[in-house]
């Protein structure tokens, strides 16, 4: 390594927020090279997996690293960032097959353009706060969260993005299927059945014929939980009592509980992995327990 090369520690975050190749990089390495080592180091458990380094994008403040580019041409030195890890976003994004058409091919590239892990999309947002170009405020509150001075971190609220239209003023493009001027929101994945609830004031997922809004719960549930649930004032307009994420407008699954409480679904998951069956805001039994209380009985 030649004399005085700076060096930049990074760590790299794949789609299920699991951090991989973690080091110290010489600002001369290429992006290419960077690749290799994650492909390497890919945990092999993972549902989505690089078949090579052209299935994967390197993304940092909202801008893809190109392969032939170094760090340092990339611009990622320390006199541009606060001291302490970087952490880059990666995203798996496999080449089209060869025996699609061009016209296939075209249309998945503008398709994937600026789309990000959260949403598809042909445009990108410009934060207010840092004047950066982020995929979405998602991958924007990531990277400014994962700043090491914790005075740093700061969330982009759907609020204080400015300017939207759905076809862009300049070239005509139409910037996602799915549009929603009062949200801010565009998304070209329409088989999600987005939809707004003006009672929620945001949009939601997963069709407006198969969701209602409970008043009390201050939020939208599946039908199937109509004067089927126990109703708690604002129950989502909170953290989830496992990981503390904001429920109301979390892109993550939620479970509601026998109680009227409410959870992330993978955070349930874990819960009842690790033998914990009692809600833990109000410890009331999260499943139906009677079998369990039978076998006691018997045991006793």
């Amino acid at each position: 390594m030649a004399e005085g090369q700076e060096l930049i520690e990074l760590k790299f975050r794949i789609f299920d927020g699991t951090d991989i190749a973690h080091s110290t990089y010489a600002s001369s390495i290429t992006v290419a090279t960077l690749k290799q080592k994650i492909v390497a180091e890919w945990p092999q458990d993972k549902t989505v997996t690089p078949k090579s380094i052209n299935d994967l994008k390197i993304i940092h403040a909202g801008k893809v690293l190109e392969n032939n580019k170094t760090l340092a041409d990339s611009r990622i030195t320390f006199g541009d960032l606060p001291v302490g890890v970087i952490t880059m976003h990666v995203v798996v994004q496999p080449a089209v097959a060869k025996n699609k058409t061009e016209k296939s091919q075209e249309e998945t590239r503008k398709l994937n353009s600026c789309g990000c892990e959260h949403y598809k999309r042909r445009c990108s947002i410009r934060a207010p706060c840092c004047n950066k170009i982020f995929p979405c405020r998602h991958c924007h509150n990531e990277a400014a969260n994962s700043l090491s001075d914790p005075k740093d971190h700061h969330d982009l609220i759907r609020q204080d993005v400015k300017r939207v239209a759905q076809v862009c003023c300049n070239c005509g493009v139409n910037m996602g299927e799915y549009f929603c001027n009062i949200c801010k929101f565009y998304d070209d994945d329409t088989t999600k059945e987005q939809f707004h609830c003006d009672d929620c004031g945001i949009c939601r997922v997963g069709g407006r014929d198969k969701f209602f809004h409970c008043q009390k719960c201050g939020s939208c549930y599946m039908m199937n939980l109509r004067d089927n649930h126990s109703c708690v004032e604002n129950s989502m307009k909170t953290g989830c009592p496992i990981c503390y994420e904001y429920l109301f407008d979390s892109v993550k699954g939620t479970q509601i509980l026998k109680c009227g409480h409410t959870i992330h679904m993978d955070c349930f998951k874990q819960m009842i992995k690790q033998n914990q069956y009692r809600c833990p805001i109000c410890s009331k039994s999260v499943l139906d327990m009677t079998s369990i209380w039978e076998d006691l009985d018997m045991d006793v």
